[in-house]
């Protein structure tokens, strides 16, 4: 099996597929996973399956080179890094549902290694990735759980990753080095604070950017 540093979880969503464009182009080798059959087929043939600026072209310049969509998640045993952009539904109250990211969790878990770095990049209530880090631990997964937030205008994303500051927080000395290694790659703009800080300026940012929306 071919091994790649970085696989992407929800890789071909809005989320994870520029991000993985990005370190692809960057030199990082870099797979795809995904549940959405339509959208692993359209990226296979080189095309985008969302509006993305100036994505496509780099989608092609990568594809079967640094970039691969695979289908399973024996990928993940031999990589550096897990990267999750899986999306965080809402109940009929508008609370957050977490227990699909704690199922991923719970089925990743057998893939991974001791020292293992997994980034968590979806939008989570804070405290949600201290209960991830706990979580892990109880399936026997001694991994380094980093929580690094996306947080850019969608369409936008090829050119506002290296422009944009990347919030990098993690659990522990380790998790916040990899994660650090990992971004430093994209932009040299990088913002260090703790867990909790970091989950809390996602919905703070979530919340200005509906704020603007609503007044126009």
């Amino acid at each position: 099996m071919e091994r790649h540093d970085v696989v992407i979880v929800g890789g071909c969503g809005h989320v994870g597929l520029p991000l993985g464009i990005m370190l692809a182009c960057a030199g990082r080798t870099v797979a795809l996973v995904d549940t959405d059959e339509g959208r692993k087929r359209t990226v296979r043939t080189g095309k985008m399956p969302f509006i993305e600026h100036g994505a496509e072209p780099l989608l092609r310049e990568t594809l079967d080179k640094t970039l691969h969509v695979v289908d399973s998640l024996d990928a993940v045993g031999e990589s550096e890094y897990v990267v999750i952009t899986v999306g965080t539904p809402i109940d009929e109250y508008l609370s957050p549902r977490h227990h699909p990211l704690f199922d991923l969790a719970t089925t990743l878990a057998p893939y991974l290694r001791v020292g293992h770095q997994v980034v968590l990049r979806s939008t989570v209530f804070p405290g949600a990735t201290r209960e991830l880090g706990r979580h892990f631990a109880s399936l026997g997964a001694e991994v380094n759980v980093s929580y690094c937030p996306e947080r850019i205008a969608q369409g936008y994303a090829i050119t506002e990753l290296d422009r944009l500051p990347q919030i990098v927080s993690g659990l522990t000395e380790d998790a916040v080095d990899g994660a650090l290694d990992l971004f430093g790659v994209l932009t040299d703009r990088l913002l260090t604070v703790e867990v909790e800080e970091a989950e809390l300026a996602k919905l703070f940012l979530n919340s200005w950017r509906y704020i603007q929306f609503a007044i126009a």
